[in-house]
Order: structure tokens, then C-alpha cells, then sequence
């Protein structure tokens, strides 16, 4: 599928490349067509194509805006208020990076040495302790 979805990606920009050419040089009407035709396969054909591919496999409903999103994002504001309770605040946004970063900020506590804590939190913090 994907190497139809480049072969077809080149032929409309071949396509409509030579259409301009032609509009330049004798035939108005071919390159007209020409152009049209290379519109009409990248509109109709070449993007439901791709994101055919792109979305094949995947939950829609990840991407939706539903209740239960809205009121997790109403959550996170009322979390903000409570950073300021915590040295360290981290986001779960990948299970395995954030257990990375939480052993790190421990090993850099017990060892007592200094670690780069991520200074977007540092300063979210300090705008929710204002």
C-alpha cells in the first residue's frame, strides 16, 4: 500500500508538471486536462488512500473530544493546584520514560548529587504556588 501511495503521489505531481509545461508552451487544452486529471487523482484517489494507510489499525475514538476527555482536562487544572505540595511532578506520558526519570530523581536524592529535573515543570510548579 505504501509504495502504491508514493507511485501514485509522483505520477500526480509528474502529471500536473507537465500540465504547467504544456499550459507554457502549444496546447492550453491538454495542459488544462492534464492538470485537472492530476487534481482529480490526488483529491480523490491519493489522500482517502493515504489516510486509509494512516489510520488503518487505529482506534478512532482515541482522537475524539468525548465527555471523559473533557472532564480529565478539567481534572489536570485542579492537579496543577497541588504541585506546589511536591519537589517533583512527572508525567506519565510514557509508562517506561517516567519510571526512568522517577529512578533517576531518586538515585540523584539518595546520592545527593545534582539532577536535571525538566525546567518546564520546575516552572509550572512555581506558577501554581503563585
Amino acid at each position: 500500500m505504501k509504495k502504491f501511495i508514493v507511485i501514485l503521489f509522483f505520477s500526480c505531481a509528474i502529471i500536473l508538471c507537465l500540465g504547467f509545461w504544456k499550459l507554457d508552451t502549444e496546447d492550453v487544452a491538454l495542459g488544462h486536462k492534464l492538470i485537472g486529471t492530476a487534481c482529480l487523482l490526488g483529491m480523490f484517489i491519493l489522500i482517502p488512500c493515504f489516510i486509509y494507510y494512516r489510520w488503518k489499525g487505529k482506534n478512532v475514538r482515541d482522537y475524539m473530544l468525548t465527555d471523559e476527555a473533557f472532564k480529565r482536562m478539567k481534572e489536570f487544572n485542579k492537579d496543577i493546584l497541588h504541585w506546589k505540595n511536591y519537589d517533583y511532578v512527572v508525567i506519565n506520558a510514557d509508562l517506561k520514560d517516567c519510571y526512568n526519570q522517577i529512578c533517576y530523581l531518586i538515585d540523584s536524592e539518595i546520592n545527593k548529587t545534582k539532577n536535571n529535573y525538566d525546567k518546564i515543570f520546575t516552572k509550572a510548579k512555581e506558577e501554581a504556588s503563585k
